[in-house]
């Protein structure tokens, strides 16, 4: 978010963990209709998480995280910089869950819409970033901060956020109209600014950004001609960076995670046209190691897909996200871990129509995974997993 069978989860009912995979489901608090996009764990004690709650109550839920017919998935519809137009026009309302080391409870923050992207380096510092604005915890409160806004937009329509989890913190948009246009923000230590970026053809697109420090943030992108490369900040400019060459006629990098600044990872899935016209979605995932970006080798047994998330436990790497692809009639949760020549196929932690959207390692040993189960009426039931 295997290629074994899944089962559609009955409507409204919860999904079961599968026999024997090594994660057991993790007991949440009642969210409705929901998903859950992001996760941090500071220690092991303490964990946070962001997410979604379908806002509309109309069950579309499961249709704006899955995607549709022309391609490739969609998680965010409308992003307006106005925080009060935001709270009205919404698809998800913002979800911010807590960890204690005992139990997960839902705590109250500001509405900035899902909450996509949430970073922590203590307790007591955690940001998070919505649709419509970021949200940061100082161990008292949670306070938003609205985007800076752009001449001419009344809305950010595809907001990508990250931060190092300390004070740093990026965002990028891209806005399509007759002409594709990209735009990035900083946090400045009060507010968030504009910064110029490198000029782009005009249809480029700006998938996602990860910020390793202040003189080391990612951005992936995909150029007029839906091939894959990167941007990235060294504190005084930007410089392009060439993808490696891919066996796929387009691709999309929704997702880039910082292990170390020699030790990056950019996944989601590589797209090809079937001759039926439909988008075929292939898992992709590509590794930088502080010279070059290079593609991993994933295994057939996973031919179909998008990586979400990776992560590292205890000197292990595993990656999730789903078996998704527009043609298929169902998709699943997918699970990989390396196996030191490839991304090999792993038992899924949910059966049923569902995602992995995140993974974040736990301090002394162990994975925690978040994401959602689709039910069979529209709406989702958010999921959550632990791994030992």
């Amino acid at each position: 978010m295997s290629l074994s069978p899944v089962m559609v989860a009955p409507a409204g009912a919860t999904a079961k963990p599968t026999e024997s995979s090594g994660w057991k489901q993790v007991a949440l608090p009642d969210l409705g209709s929901a998903t859950l996009f992001s996760i941090t764990a500071p220690d092991r004690d303490h964990a946070w998480v962001g997410g979604g709650v379908d806002a509309n109550g109309n069950r579309n839920a499961s249709a704006a995280v899955r995607g549709d017919r022309a391609g490739l998935p969609r998680l965010r519809t409308r992003s307006p910089n106005d925080t009060a137009q935001c709270n009205t026009n919404e698809v998800f309302s913002s979800a911010v869950l807590r960890f204690n080391g005992v139990k997960w409870t839902r705590v109250t923050v500001p509405d900035v819409g899902g909450v996509g992207s949430i970073a922590s380096v203590s307790p007591d510092n955690v940001w998070a970033g919505g649709e419509c604005g970021s949200l940061h915890w100082d161990g008292r409160s949670w306070t938003a901060t609205p985007y800076a806004p752009i001449p001419g937009l009344s809305s950010l329509t595809n907001v990508h956020f990250s931060s190092d989890g300390r004070a740093d913190a990026w965002i990028v948009d891209t806005e399509f109209g007759d002409t594709v246009k990209n735009y990035a923000e900083r946090w400045d230590g009060s507010a968030w600014r504009t910064v110029a970026l490198p000029e782009l053809d005009d249809e480029t697109i700006l998938w996602s950004i990860s910020v390793v420090g202040p003189d080391d943030t990612w951005i992936s992108g995909a150029d007029a001609g839906n091939q894959p490369f990167f941007l990235h900040w060294d504190g005084r400019s930007w410089r392009r960076e060439a993808a490696p060459q891919i066996d796929h006629q387009g691709a999309y990098l929704p997702s880039m995670h910082v292990l170390a600044p020699n030790d990056i990872w950019a996944s989601g899935t590589g797209v090809d046209k079937g001759a039926d016209g439909w988008d075929i979605f292939s898992p992709l995932i590509m590794h930088w190691d502080g010279h070059r970006w290079t593609n991993t080798p994933i295994s057939a047994k996973q031919p179909n897909g998008v990586i979400y998330d990776v992560t590292a436990d205890r000197g292990h790497l595993w990656a999730a996200g789903n078996t998704s692809s527009p043609g298929l009639p169902s998709y699943g949760m997918a699970v990989l871990n390396w196996t030191g020549s490839e991304w090999s196929a792993d038992p899924t932690p949910i059966t049923g129509e569902g995602t992995v959207n995140a993974l974040a390692s736990i301090a002394g040993g162990g994975l925690w995974g978040v994401g959602y189960a689709a039910n069979t009426d529209g709406t989702l039931t958010p999921v959550m997993v632990r791994h030992e």
